[in-house]
């Protein structure tokens, strides 16, 4: 409808916008209400993936994870100091008596040690005072709201759990060391634990979210046996060293008798812990790949963050040395966290949207302490001097800490993250002009369970669907309303790779007849197109070659070839299985025959090294052939083993190419985006599936 249109647009701006909020506030528990609008205002306009995941119509669930997560850590900072034991600052209250004035509350008898008490009416001046149990739980519970909103928001929320458990130890462990109770402590994170529990539990029945019920439980039984162990070793002689002793022995106990217990669900709970150190699939997204694959690490780091990165880093250095000098809760899991998620930052970039939070806390934190260090923000001889020095100090934050990132942020609010012109186009008439897969229009509407695939007696819908590559399959189901064979979520992308990749129509039809494909969408996005002058090149078709388990090296490979002023320069070529696979079949030569004459070519290459000592192949000699037999003739009889038969160009092959019998072109954009002897290569183009008995 349209109201869910519109709620799903304005969703993230609206939310990012609020993320101010608890940003503001978390920076007040740090540095006061200064550094609360220090932190707000530099998170408004950071930069990178943060400002992507709040923009109008971005409709995803990362900018809900930046706002409960930010909710939960600063509920959980606040319960944690306001439990901490603190003095009686309270003056005394006298009630009359006979004789005079008398103190309303008792005094401890000489020469014994004074018990801590609940309430400051009831101690005396100086007296440590504890929170009371009741209140102890009551602050817990926000934390543990919004860590049940956060779980509940995305499948992978127990890394948060995981870092929240991390930061809490070590916060145990510093107090601990300190001689100081840790009782208050594990009580806050175990309620925070049950309330996301209570939470979490109603969903178990959600593909993932028992990673969920199992985290939260075994956080909070590592907590109780925290205390337990802190009770137990603070009366020894060596409590420090027995207590760090125990709590490792205590760990690995608990990890093995963990996995014996769940048996595959630990190991599937360790899979989900594995997001923040990155695995083998970590290349199929941009935002999976690792931050030092980037060509420029150090450029990437500053689109991201801009000046405060770097203002970020200095404040990380103060708050260690805070946190190591006395017991700090905020300090301590403020750089726990940050360590932990710049370390998953640099294996993923998807955690860099949290990272960004981090930063903007802590450079909000280093500038409040410069504005009253440098500019001298609280003192000052005169009010003209004062207001001078204020006005210095509000310019230099303007111009240092958040002129850049409103530079840097300008383009990224313009992005356009929606489907362009030409395939919002081809999605209309795809709906326009299909029959409807399950024949009535209201099953749009309609909501259907999953079904088990395992169960016989269970008839799936009948109906049909939109081959597609993956990135597309949300644009289809929402645009077009006709279900696509692979969506975001990664679901049925091998299938779609396969397809793409396949060398004969035999194997391409059994993959549609499997998915129960009518028709499919391809895009120019997904085949590759060598950049001028550059080795680089644009294109998803690198990406799906690996998805179907294939090197892409089978594919095209960067040769570096002389050129007419004498210098080597890169050249992509392309081998047969490129121009055999059923994306170039479809999309370049439109499912159309091939004679491939004089465009097939051998090359002689020698391998050499680049100015980066890369391993590269060099063009020596190379060979035009009037036919692909007589190029392969002609590479049999080499005792030379570097000859390859190659292609020059993406549209002209280098192999004979018969017509594709059961794929009929339907749609392509007015658009195209190169051209070629049959006209062009189209943006988009749609083909119908033909059954067979036709």
């Amino acid at each position: 409808t349209q109201l869910t249109h519109s709620v799903c647009a304005w969703f993230p701006a609206v939310l990012g916008a609020l993320i101010t909020l608890p940003a503001y506030l978390l920076g007040r528990s740090l540095g006061g209400p200064r550094t609360g609008l220090l932190t707000a205002a530099i998170i408004a306009v950071m930069p990178g993936a943060m400002l992507k995941a709040s923009l109008l119509s971005y409709t995803d669930h990362h900018v809900a994870e930046c706002m409960f997560s930010l909710l939960t850590v600063g509920f959980l900072i606040r319960a944690l100091q306001q439990i901490h034991p603190r003095h009686n600052t309270r003056a005394p209250s006298f009630l009359p008596g006979q004789g005079g004035m008398k103190e309303s509350f008792p005094r401890a008898r000489s020469g014994t040690a004074p018990v801590p008490c609940e309430r400051a009416t009831d101690c005396p001046p100086g007296a440590v005072i504890d929170t009371p149990w009741r209140d102890v739980s009551l602050r817990a519970m926000p934390a543990g709201f919004f860590l049940g909103c956060y779980l509940l928001t995305w499948v992978g929320g127990s890394l948060l759990v995981f870092a929240l458990f991390v930061a809490i130890v070590v916060h145990i462990l510093s107090a601990h060391f300190r001689g100081q109770t840790v009782t208050r402590c594990c009580v806050v994170g175990v309620v925070m634990c049950f309330v996301a529990l209570v939470m979490v539990i109603p969903f178990r029945s959600v593909p993932g979210f028992e990673h969920h019920i199992v985290s939260l439980i075994g956080m909070a039984v590592a907590l109780l046996l925290c205390e337990a162990l802190a009770r137990y070793f603070r009366s020894r002689s060596h409590p420090r060293l027995g207590f760090v002793l125990a709590l490792a022995a205590v760990a690995a106990v608990g990890i093995v008798v963990a996995q014996l217990a769940l048996g595959q669900r630990f190991d599937e709970l360790i899979v989900a812990l594995q997001r923040f150190a990155g695995n083998e699939t970590s290349w199929q997204t941009v935002e999976a790949a690792s931050l030092l694959t980037a060509t420029s690490p150090l450029s990437l780091l500053w689109a991201m963050f801009g000046s405060n990165g770097i203002v970020a880093a200095a404040g990380l250095v103060v708050l260690v040395a805070t946190a190591i000098r006395r017991t700090s809760a905020v300090a301590t899991i403020l750089v726990v966290l940050t360590v932990l998620v710049g370390v998953a930052t640099l294996q993923q970039r998807r955690f860099s949207v949290y990272l960004a939070l981090c930063a903007a806390i802590l450079a909000g934190y280093v500038w409040g302490l410069l504005l009253d260090s440098v500019f001298k923000w609280k003192n000052g001889a005169t009010c003209g001097r004062r207001s001078l020095r204020r006005s210095a100090g509000v310019l230099c934050f303007i111009a240092v800490g958040l002129a850049p990132s409103v530079w840097l942020a300008l383009p990224v609010a313009e992005l356009h993250t929606g489907p362009a012109k030409e395939y919002h186009d081809a999605l209309v008439w795809l709906r326009e002009n299909t029959p409807e897969p399950f024949g009535d229009p209201s099953a749009y509407d309609v909501r259907l369970d999953a079904l088990p695939p395992e169960d016989p007696g269970v008839t799936p819908p009948v109906g049909y669907g939109v081959m597609c590559w993956w990135d597309y399959g949300y644009w289809i189901a929402q645009i077009a309303r006709r279900p696509p064979t692979a969506n975001p979520t990664q679901a049925g992308a091998e299938a779609s790779a396969r397809f793409f990749t396949a060398q004969n129509e035999a194997a391409a039809n059994q993959i549609m007849e499997q998915r129960r494909a009518r028709y499919l969408v391809v895009d120019a996005s997904l085949s590759i197109w060598p950049q001028r002058e550059s080795s680089d090149l644009f294109g998803k078709l690198a990406n799906i070659i690996r998805w179907a388990g294939q090197d892409s090296a089978d594919y095209f490979e960067t040769y570096f070839a002389r050129s007419s002023d004498g210098s080597y320069k890169p050249i992509t070529l392309f081998y047969p299985k490129f121009y055999r696979s059923m994306l170039a079949r479809l999309l370049i030569f439109s499912g159309e025959a091939y004679a491939a004459e004089g465009t097939t070519w051998c090359v002689q290459f020698s391998h050499t090294q680049d100015t980066l000592g890369n391993s590269v192949k060099r063009v020596e000699n190379r060979v035009r052939f009037g036919s692909f037999e007589a190029a392969t003739r002609f590479v049999e009889e080499q005792d030379d083993s570097n000859w390859r038969i190659v292609g020059n160009s993406f549209a002209r092959s280098c192999v004979p190419l018969q017509s594709l019998e059961r794929y009929r072109l339907v749609y392509k954009s007015p658009t195209v985006v190169a051209r070629t002897e049959a006209g062009g290569v189209p943006t988009i183009a749609i083909f119908e599936f033909l059954d067979s008995r036709r």
